[in-house]
């Protein structure tokens, strides 16, 4: 995106940047780009600082609310003031190329910001997809954490079931005696599961 009120200077920049494969949107003040960013969705964004309506300082500054901070963004102006460019990198540009500049310095200061915009967001992908990876893992241990921790009981609650069908066999007291035994046993496995997935799930963590 080429945001520069002087057209026939913009006009020049444009057919340089068409000429080395770019494609250039060309808008001649801050307020017109705003209204169009989002449709573009720029790789770059080359803007002069004084224009109408809305001047480059601000555009940089509305421009950094839509979440584009990623986007390289590149100051012009015919002043080379130290205030002027420390204002416009404060507001988070690139750089500032102080006019005139020549189209070798300007294609060398594009080709850099786009290469290090690529780095950043492949790093941001490979981040997002070792990030997936170990969600991925991670559900999957606890799954099986839940499936060993119903195989460790099954059997104990299997014991008890039969217990419990044969409740009316022998007396009383020997029933319940063998119902005790059986639910002690079950405890002993539902507490040994019960560790066992603390401690799978601190390994998880």
């Amino acid at each position: 995106m080429l945001v520069e009120d002087e057209l026939a200077f913009a006009e020049k920049i444009k057919l340089m940047l068409e000429y080395a494969d770019y494609q250039v949107f060309h808008f001649p003040n801050g307020k017109l780009a705003l209204e169009h960013v989002k449709q573009i969705l720029p790789d770059i964004v080359i803007c002069d600082v004084m224009m109408p309506e809305v001047d480059g300082y601000e555009f940089c500054e509305v421009f950094g609310t839509f979440g584009y901070r990623n986007v390289p963004f590149l100051f012009m102006s015919s002043s080379s003031d130290a205030a002027n460019v420390r204002k416009g990198m404060n507001l988070g540009a690139d750089d500032y190329l102080v006019k005139p500049f020549s189209i070798t310095d300007l294609l060398k200061g594009i080709k850099t910001k786009l290469v290090k915009k690529q780095k950043f967001e492949t790093a941001i992908a490979k981040l997002k997809e070792e990030y997936l990876l170990e969600i991925e893992s991670k559900n999957k241990a606890l799954e099986n954490i839940a499936k060993n921790h119903l195989e460790v009981i099954q059997p104990s609650i299997t014991i008890l079931k039969v217990t419990t069908d044969l409740i009316d066999l022998g007396s009383v007291e020997g029933r319940n005696k063998i119902i005790l035994q059986s639910v002690s046993v079950l405890l002993e496995e539902i507490d040994k599961a019960v560790n066992n997935n603390i401690e799978c799930l601190n390994n998880i963590t």
